[in-house]
């Protein structure tokens, strides 16, 4: 998060940048024509801790940089518009896996 605890909103906020390359990928020996790309992916939400859990709320933009979608490719009319939004919720279990306790012993 970004941010402390702001009280109108009584959560916090944050941002995230992401940069991913994919490579060439192959379908039965053969490269798949619009496989390879670089996007860059800028996003923002805000994150509310409550008496049950902790719910978020985020928004995300990619932008296509390179490879598939990033302009025309030959004289086809294409156009890409994506935006991406997640709910999430997240709460502490009072359970522990019994080979997978880092306190144990």
């Amino acid at each position: 998060a970004f941010s402390k605890l702001i009280p109108k909103i009584n959560g916090s906020l944050g941002g995230s940048i992401i940069a991913r390359h994919t490579t060439e990928s192959y379908w039965n020996g053969i490269e798949a024509p619009n496989s390879r790309a670089t996007v860059v992916t800028v996003g923002g939400g805000a994150l509310w801790n409550l008496s049950f859990g902790g719910i978020s709320l985020n928004i995300q933009k990619p932008f296509f940089v390179d490879g598939a979608f990033s302009g025309i490719e030959g004289e086809v009319d294409q156009r890409v518009a994506t935006w991406q939004v997640s709910l999430s919720y997240r709460k502490i279990l009072e359970s522990v896996i019994p080979w997978f306790d880092p306190l144990k012993g």
